[in-house]
């Protein structure tokens, strides 16, 4: 029996400062924690600091994958799971 490896992904691509916004934008919404009292402050880079993670899932594309979520929901989703794992 052969076995392979795929590599899942949205193929979508998002800097650290969007994501950033969108966790304070469902803090906001979603719990009512004001957006004004978050500073996102940019920090100087770390010695041997990865500028860039990305993979390749083309391999698990070519077979007709596609991701049935969207990051927005996945965000709220493991940020409820954190607030109920306390």
């Amino acid at each position: 029996m052969t076995r392979e490896k795929f590599i899942i992904g949205s193929g979508k691509r998002f800097e650290n400062k969007q994501i950033a916004k969108k966790i304070i934008s469902i803090f906001g919404k979603k719990f009512g924690v004001a957006e004004k009292k978050f500073k996102l402050l940019r920090v100087k880079d770390r010695p041997g600091h990865d500028e860039e993670y990305k993979i390749d899932c083309e391999k698990i594309n070519n077979l007709g994958w596609k991701s049935k979520t969207n990051m927005n929901d996945d965000l709220l989703k493991t940020i409820k799971f954190y607030f109920n794992t306390k």
